[in-house]
């Protein structure tokens, strides 16, 4: 949503966090979180501005389509597909950097299978 992949707003906000990370008082807040390991936290990190105009952190582009893979089990394929075809579209795309994302976050046989197909 934040970098223009989603077509609407979230119902519900995701954090990442790592491995072992106590959550409760976000799972209390309705907030989904996301945990990884430790070498893939910053893996992708970018500051944007939120929509009340916040400077935070967020994935960038390449790692939030690896991420939405690596989780399309519990993405509505719609919303994959469209984040897909947004980044497609996008002049700022950077297929290199996503495909050694997808290898170091272990989907690169599923992004290629996507992109072989969008491209």
């Amino acid at each position: 949503y934040l970098l223009g992949l989603a077509e609407q707003e979230p119902l519900q906000f995701a954090v990442t966090a790592k491995t072992g990370y106590h959550a409760k008082s976000m799972n209390e807040q309705n907030i989904k979180v996301y945990r990884v390991k430790d070498e893939f936290l910053n893996l992708g990190v970018v500051k944007v501005k939120s929509p009340a105009g916040h400077v935070i952190n967020a994935y960038n582009a390449e790692r939030t389509i690896c991420d939405l893979l690596r989780n399309r089990n519990n993405v509505e394929i719609h919303d994959l597909h469209s984040a897909l075809k947004a980044y497609i579209r996008s002049s700022d795309k950077n297929i290199p950097q996503l495909m050694r994302y997808a290898k170091e976050l272990r989907v690169e046989k599923l992004a290629k299978q996507y992109f072989e197909i969008l491209l």
